[in-house]
């Protein structure tokens, strides 16, 4: 593990982000316990090694791996085990290899289609920014529209392709991987539509802080001008809620970031376009190069003799082109989003004296 801070993220550059994210897609982050999510959080806020990103430590860099990819930013609550980033590879992957499949009747295509449609709606609704005010029900509400109508428009030109009868290469492999790519992009948009509506919440560049202690009243001036670091807030403020109660049972308040609501909303949707930009790229991809490989195969001796073999090399291309490109499209911009406040509007301005503030952009 690099011990990069979540807040550092903005300041990586793409390789770094890269080198971290093949970190926190280890597989093995599904079947984290809660009990071992829970050690390595509270061990990041009690080691002052944790704060000076020490890179010697191999707790601190296996408990920085665990948190960062089980827990989320905004709400400091688990991230279910088949909605976390690493699970995308393995719950996405074949789905996406059975929507590419040649088109025999029209049913044969719903499932797939679903099910792929399903999935990616969830990660982006549990994945995207939870900073803003939404109640179950109106997530339950988006998200299904989100799948209908995507689903839908998945399997239109699929519609049309048994319908005339189209066999051309356009038809069969060009246009249903353009499709799908731009509608896993309009998925995005789509399931995180709430959050230009509502606003996000930003965060100042120094995390400054403000806190208080019912029993421990001795404590309150020092705690009320503390002033940490972004890694320190970010620590505090996304303990586990067990934790929590626990604090708070013992009589300490948590410590609770300033922050102000964003509500621009163009830069808002820029900030979801950027994650949909990134799926575009991850699926599209993933669904074009297998076709190109099963292009060329088809007029190999090999394929001749062995005709099943093509399903084969396309379910194996689409796993290996995909793992390599989850990492690559999660690192093409950072979690950790930063803007300049000139930008945003005159409330939010007056509200600061930083010159840049800090969001969380969403997986």
């Amino acid at each position: 593990m690099t011990g990069v801070k979540p807040y550092n993220q903005a300041f990586q550059s793409f390789i770094q982000r890269f080198l971290q994210w093949t970190e926190l897609l280890d597989p093995t982050n599904l079947v984290l316990s809660i009990e071992k999510i829970e050690k390595s959080r509270q061990l990041l806020l009690t080691n002052e090694d944790a704060s000076r990103g020490d890179l010697e430590d191999k707790r601190i860099q296996e408990a920085w791996k665990r948190s960062l990819s089980t827990v989320h930013p905004d709400s400091s609550r688990l991230i279910p085990g088949p909605f976390r980033p690493a699970a995308l590879l393995p719950f996405t992957a074949p789905t996406l290899f059975l929507s590419m499949l040649p088109v025999k009747n029209l049913k044969s295509m719903i499932l797939p289609q679903a099910s792929f449609y399903t999935y990616s709606t969830v990660f982006n609704i549990v994945n995207g920014n939870a900073s803003y005010d939404r109640r179950a029900y109106e997530s339950l509400l988006l998200g299904a529209g989100v799948i209908v109508s995507s689903t839908f428009l998945g399997l239109f030109p699929r519609l049309l392709q048994v319908r005339l009868s189209m066999s051309s290469i356009l038809s069969r492999n060009v246009i249903p991987v353009f499709i799908l790519a731009q509608l896993s992009g309009m998925n995005v948009i789509a399931s995180r539509s709430l959050e230009p509506v509502r606003g996000i919440e930003v965060m100042d560049r120094e995390g400054n802080v403000i806190g208080y202690s019912r029993k421990a009243g001795t404590k309150l001036q020092a705690i009320s001008r503390l002033t940490v670091s972004p890694h320190d807030r970010c620590l505090v403020w996304n303990v586990l809620p067990s934790t929590q109660d626990k604090w708070r049972e013992a009589g300490l308040a948590l410590l609770t970031p300033k922050h102000t609501r964003l509500s621009h909303h163009s830069f808002l949707l820029g900030a979801v376009k950027d994650t949909a930009t990134s799926r575009v790229v991850l699926f599209g991809t993933s669904a074009f190069i297998p076709e190109v490989f099963a292009y060329f195969f088809k007029r190999t001796q090999f394929f001749l003799q062995n005709p099943w073999s093509l399903w084969t090399l396309k379910l194996s291309c689409t796993i290996l082109v995909m793992g390599l490109m989850v990492p690559v499209s999660f690192s093409v911009f950072p979690q950790i989003g930063r803007i300049q406040c000139s930008e945003l509007e005159k409330e939010i301005q007056s509200a600061t004296e930083e010159t840049e503030l800090f969001y969380n952009r969403g997986v």
